[in-house]
């Protein structure tokens, strides 16, 4: 955490693949619509930055910072029902 107490970033700058290819769209959390960057390396989101926008200017909430491990995660694409 900052002195201020906002949460930053735990991984260091340097540490991102050259090869971040960088998409703008809207983030699926809420129904504000904030633009965001989404990262993608390898073809998963690595990270997910603040894009210029009207409803958010420039900035996200943590989870459009923070909350971007189910998309990358394999256990939410198997059928949820059990055989009898």
């Amino acid at each position: 955490m900052h002195s201020d107490g906002a949460i930053a970033q735990t991984r260091p700058l340097n540490n991102w693949s050259k090869t971040d290819e960088k998409v703008v769209t809207v983030c699926p959390y809420c129904a504000s619509g904030c633009k965001i960057n989404p990262v993608v390396d390898n073809g998963k989101i690595v990270r997910a930055e603040a894009a210029q926008g009207k409803t958010n200017q420039g900035t996200l909430c943590l989870k459009g910072y923070y909350g971007w491990d189910f998309i990358n995660d394999t256990q939410i694409l198997t059928p949820r029902l059990k055989t009898p």
